[in-house]
């Protein structure tokens, strides 16, 4: 049995990967969904040209399942650069398999983060310009993955607040507890809109809305967090 972990083995892998891209299979011989797994793997490992499968036996090492990168057995480890860019667990389909000894579902993962960046800075920039319709529009054209995104719906909220402040600084009717913060907010300013907030106010409706519109814009979630504490 070997004294070396499973983890150490895996980071000399990482090292490898720098030439070439490893997919790790990682088994152990105890395990019946790993050995039914097996000649799957090896008929997908034989058909890539570009990737090598590296096969790691758990019940080889003393530490076994005490690794900080494998979670359940059969394990799949996709790594390249230095890096596991894929981790996927459990009995995996042929097209799974497929796709991560090719690497399409990194790919895809990348495409998919780079129209998200896309997006968000587009949506971004209209707002910070004040483009208010047109960041509305944008948003309301995105694909449903990108609109429900965490990013982007903060980016609604902060549009929306803005908008609803602007709304709010023309209809008032005397009362001058809000217009410092409503005029932070629809100059875009979240957070000195949310310092100069009138607390005291938040029992209402009116201010309640306005003021969870901002706690939703803010990107920091510990900031967020601590906003949140005044509802």
């Amino acid at each position: 049995m070997s004294i070396k972990s499973v983890d150490s083995q895996l980071q000399d892998l990482m090292q490898a990967s720098r030439s070439k891209p490893l997919v790790v299979y990682a088994g152990a011989s105890w395990c019946s969904p790993c050995k039914a797994m097996r000649p799957l793997v090896l008929i997908k490992a034989e058909a890539a040209h570009d990737c090598e499968l590296v096969e790691l036996d758990l019940s080889d090492y003393e530490q076994g399942f005490d690794s900080q990168y494998i979670r359940s057995l059969p394990a799949f480890l996709r790594i390249e650069q230095g890096e596991i860019l894929q981790s996927l667990n459990g009995m995996l389909t042929s097209q799974q398999l497929t796709s991560l000894f090719s690497g399409e579902a990194e790919k895809s993962a990348q495409q998919a983060e780079e129209q998200l960046n896309q997006q968000y800075l587009m949506i971004r920039g209209q707002i910070e310009n004040q483009q208010l319709d047109q960041a509305q529009t944008s948003y309301q054209q995105l694909p449903a993955e990108l609109k429900y995104h965490p990013r982007l719906q903060r980016l609604k909220s902060w549009c929306d607040l803005i908008i609803e402040a602007k709304a709010k600084l023309g209809d008032q009717t005397g009362r001058d507890d809000f217009t410092a913060s409503l005029q932070a907010f629809a100059a875009g300013d979240t957070d000195s809109g949310l310092q100069q907030f009138p607390l005291q106010t938040l029992q209402t409706d009116t201010a309640r809305e306005l003021f969870i519109h901002a706690i939703n814009s803010i990107e920091d979630s510990e900031q967020a967090a601590l906003w949140r504490k005044y509802l």
